[in-house]
C-alpha cells in the first residue's frame, strides 16, 4: 500500500497505521466468519477479495485476530463498508490532509513533521 509509508512518515503510530495496513486482512476475515459480510460486498470488492486471496482458512484466522491490531482493523474496515453510500459526497483530500495535521500538532508532534 502506498500510502503507509507516508502516515509513518507522517507521525502515526501502529495504532492508526496498523489497522490500515490490515484493512485486505479484515475483509478475508470477515467474508470467512460473517455469512451476511460477502454479499453485502461490491461486485467490485468481490472480485478483488478472490485476487487477495479470498476468505481466510482457520489458521490464518487465527494469525490475524493474534495481532493487537485486529480488532481495531474490523471496526476500520465496518466503517469504510459503511461509507460506501453511492451519491454520498466526499471532501477534497486538501479537507482531509488540513485534519490529519490539526491532529498531528495536537499530539504535540514535532514541527517538522508536514503532510502535504
Amino acid at each position: 500500500m502506498t500510502a503507509l509509508p507516508l502516515l509513518r512518515a507522517g507521525g502515526l503510530g501502529p495504532d492508526v497505521v496498523e489497522p490500515i495496513r490490515l484493512h485486505v486482512a479484515a475483509k478475508r476475515y470477515l467474508v470467512s466468519t460473517d455469512p451476511a459480510y460477502g454479499p453485502s460486498l461490491s461486485d467490485a470488492s468481490r472480485h478483488s477479495l478472490a485476487l487477495q486471496g479470498g476468505p481466510m482458512n482457520a489458521e490464518e484466522r487465527l494469525l490475524f485476530m493474534a495481532h493487537p491490531q485486529a480488532s481495531a482493523s474490523l471496526q476500520l474496515r465496518r466503517w469504510d463498508d459503511l461509507a460506501k453510500r453511492p451519491g454520498m459526497r466526499t471532501p477534497p483530500l486538501a479537507y482531509y490532509l488540513a485534519l490529519l495535521e490539526e491532529l498531528l500538532r495536537d499530539q504535540r508532534a514535532p514541527e517538522r513533521v508536514r503532510i502535504a
